[in-house]
């Protein structure tokens, strides 16, 4: 019944999840050569299940059992990446292409994906194929919001310098009374 199917969108990584994920349910796989070619991620994924349905599930009941479960799955599946949102923000470009930089720097890119992700949603069909925990999926994005945000902050300090040099104690309490009268950090 196409109601319990209304949550898929258009979308190439959710479509190759719930591909993968009526797969992993199955005892073979279903080829998607015995598909249309010519139809949409989101078509695909209902072609796909409605082949499944047709062929495992039997009544109608088991397979609007199994839609239900499946978006489920999905939801808990794809809510941790709302981590990674900003990404999708200002110089999204620029954020991307460091992120895959400093993924591969740090060594998070699974074996075999050897192509460069140039988007958010190629990200996103990465880290499914990366299957990292919640865990991982927060600490890599804790690690590397970071060091963008010092990226960024060195580039804004480029024309300035730290100077470091020893102060006598009268002139640290001048400094002291000039910071209070002006509500300021020595």
């Amino acid at each position: 019944p196409n109601e319990y199917l209304n949550w898929i969108e258009k979308k190439k990584r959710q479509s190759k999840w719930i591909i993968n994920y009526i797969d992993s349910r199955l005892y073979y796989r279903i080829y998607n050569t015995h598909l249309p070619t010519h139809l949409s991620d989101r078509n695909r994924c209902i072609a796909h299940f409605d082949r499944w349905s047709g062929l495992l599930a039997g009544d109608s009941s088991q397979g609007i059992s199994f839609a239900e479960q499946m978006q489920s799955d999905w939801q808990k599946h794809s809510k941790p990446y709302r981590h990674f949102d900003w990404l999708k923000k200002d110089d999204s470009a620029e954020k991307i292409n460091f992120f895959h930089d400093w993924l591969s720097s740090n060594n998070k890119i699974p074996a075999g994906y050897d192509k460069a992700f140039k988007n958010y949603e190629d990200f996103l069909i990465l880290s499914d194929s990366a299957e990292w925990s919640l865990e991982a999926i927060i600490f890599l994005n804790q690690r590397a919001q970071a060091t963008w945000r010092q990226k960024q902050q060195r580039a804004r300090d480029k024309n300035k310098r730290q100077c470091n040099f020893i102060l006598t104690n009268s002139t640290i309490e001048k400094l002291e009374k000039l910071a209070q009268k002006y509500r300021s950090n020595r």
